[in-house]
Parts: C-alpha cells; sequence; structure tokens
C-alpha cells in the first residue's frame, strides 16, 4: 500500500534534500512556474533520452534507468515519456503514453507555452484542447438535370 514503508519515504524524502540545490530557490511567482514548466516540456526535454526524476529533483538518462529497448512481449514502445516512480526506481510511470499521446501531449505543451509566451489569460490556457483536423476537400455538387439541360 501506498505509504506502508514509512522509512521508505523518509529516506527517499531525505535522498532529495541530499541532491538539492544548495542555493536557495529564487522567489518565482506561480505564474513564472508556470511558464517554465510549459517552456521545459514544449522546448528543452530532451524526449528521447531524458528521464523524468521527481526522487532526485532532476532529469536522468534512459540508458541510466535501462529504458532504452521494448520490452518483451508489447507491442510498440513504452518509454516514450520517461517518468521516475520515486517509491518503486524500476516502474516508469510514463509507460501508457503511446504514439499518438505523445504526438498530442507535446502539442499541448507547445500550444501552452505559446499561450504564456502572448500573455494569453489563464482561462484561455484551460479551455478544453481540441486537435487540429486535417481540412476536409471541398465537395462539389453532382450537376443538376436543368444545368445539364442548359449547357446543351
Amino acid at each position: 500500500a501506498f505509504c506502508a514503508d514509512t522509512h521508505g519515504v523518509v529516506a527517499a524524502a531525505t535522498a532529495v534534500r541530499a541532491h538539492a540545490s544548495p542555493q536557495p530557490p529564487r522567489n518565482l511567482s506561480v505564474g513564472e512556474l508556470l511558464c517554465g514548466f510549459f517552456q521545459r516540456y514544449a522546448r528543452d526535454f530532451e524526449w528521447n533520452s531524458q528521464v523524468v526524476s521527481v526522487r532526485t529533483a532532476s532529469y536522468l538518462t534512459k540508458q541510466e534507468k535501462g529504458w532504452t529497448t521494448k520490452e518483451k512481449g508489447f507491442r510498440g514502445d513504452r518509454h516514450l515519456f520517461c517518468i521516475e516512480d520515486p517509491f518503486e526506481l524500476t516502474h516508469d510511470l510514463g509507460r501508457v503514453v503511446d504514439k499518438n499521446t505523445i504526438i498530442e501531449l507535446k502539442d499541448e505543451f507547445k500550444r501552452a507555452h505559446k499561450m504564456l509566451s502572448q500573455e494569453a489569460s489563464f482561462a484561455a490556457l484551460c479551455e478544453p484542447w481540441q486537435p487540429e483536423q486535417p481540412a476536409k476537400p471541398k465537395q462539389t455538387a453532382a450537376p443538376t438535370i436543368e444545368a445539364a439541360a442548359s449547357t446543351a
């Protein structure tokens, strides 16, 4: 059960503090943190090689975690967006992300970053995302009997 191992939780918290930056964090507003979050995943995050690690308050590599190959018996790649479970270190929380989902996720990070860069409101940012639909070709109406008779 979650938090049944209180000693493990304390050890994990201690490890996070040990890896924390020795410099105090800057006093950033919630808005600045939100902009930074979307910038990180829209522009800076290295999707092909990085793993989000809350436990270490940093990024690990897929190589370090051994998450560079497909799992046997599973169709598709399970390590497209890697997030290390801070309590079960061999568990990739992002393993449920598939090829379609990763495209939508990246698009949404880019959209949110662009909106915030253009000083969009928080309400606009929270509007439901709609994937872009490919343009449908215009259909021309079949000629009518009257139109065919007038050209004869």
